[in-house]
């Protein structure tokens, strides 16, 4: 996943998804994000309907915005 945002304000620009897994939740995030011109902030946190036995706290949306603002070092 890549998102391109504006360095000032951290609006979401474009955005882009590459699996093998489907995905398509994640790409409709980033188009809605893009058009709601939401920001890194908005998707850092976003709630992704959590569920403790079902997946990870963190969504790879959440993830890449984080990494995006320095809050997460992933090599």
């Amino acid at each position: 996943m890549a998102i391109v945002y504006n360095t000032d304000s951290h609006q979401v620009l474009v955005g882009s998804t590459l699996s093998s897994y489907d995905i398509t939740g994640q790409a409709n995030v980033l188009s809605l994000a893009i058009r709601k011109k939401l920001t890194l902030e908005d998707l850092a946190e976003a709630d992704f309907f959590f569920s403790p036995s079902f997946d990870r706290q963190w969504n790879l949306v959440n993830l890449t915005a984080q990494k995006a603002l320095g809050y997460l070092k992933i090599v």
